[in-house]
Formats: structure tokens, sequence, C-alpha cells
């Protein structure tokens, strides 16, 4: 019996840090779409490009990362591979997956872009 509650603890110890990351990633994702709702025009939120970057991503957010359920309609769901949008990304490894798509470029190229221009001003 003592061993098993042993076990229980150390689990809970043990995931103790992911959970308080996507706590705090959730909540501060909540108040950014909060705050932007109050701050924020309508015009600008309801722009395409707010919506395709900002709105999107706060959402990712709060709903996977923070496991926040009930703050967005249930019709309107993120898609499950939300990250992956096509094979170059996916074939990339999963540390591609979060870089955006910057001026039509691949992900590789994006780096590649960066580190030239970050080489360049140092």
């Amino acid at each position: 019996m003592h061993t098993a509650v042993t076990r229980k603890v150390k689990r809970y110890l043990a995931t103790l840090p992911e959970r308080l990351v996507r706590s705090v990633v959730g909540m501060g994702a909540g108040v950014a779409r909060e705050v932007g709702d109050v701050a924020l025009p309508r015009a600008v939120r309801q722009s395409r490009l707010y919506q395709n970057l900002v709105h999107t991503t706060l959402r990712f957010l709060i709903e996977q990362v923070g496991e926040v359920n009930g703050v967005y309609a249930a019709e309107a769901k993120l898609d499950d591979d939300f990250l992956a949008r096509d094979g170059r990304e996916r074939r990339g490894g999963p540390w591609c997956r979060g870089i955006p798509r910057v001026a039509g470029l691949g992900p590789r190229r994006a780096i590649r872009r960066v580190r030239i221009g970050a080489s360049s001003h140092s």
C-alpha cells in the first residue's frame, strides 16, 4: 500500500512542471485574447491577417496547450493537423512545425534566411 501511494506522489511530482507550463501558457493566451478583444478595434480583429495569425495561434494555445474547453464554439474546431499544413512541414520533423510560412518560403528556407540575416548583423 505504501509503495502505491509513493508511486502516485512521484508521478504527480514528475508531471507538475508540464502542468505548470500548460497552465501558464493557457492563462497567458487567454489574457492576450481578452486584452485584444478590448483594446483592438473590431476592424483589426476581423481582418484576415489577424484571424489567420493571432486568433488561430491564441486559440491553439488556449485549447491544445492549455487544455481549456468551452472557450470557443465546438463546431468551429481547429484541424487535428493544425501545425502541419503540408508535406514539407511533416517531413521536416517537429522542429519545423512551429515555424510560420514567411513570404511563401518553406521552413528550411526561412531558417536559412534568418541565419544569414543574423550572421550578417554580428
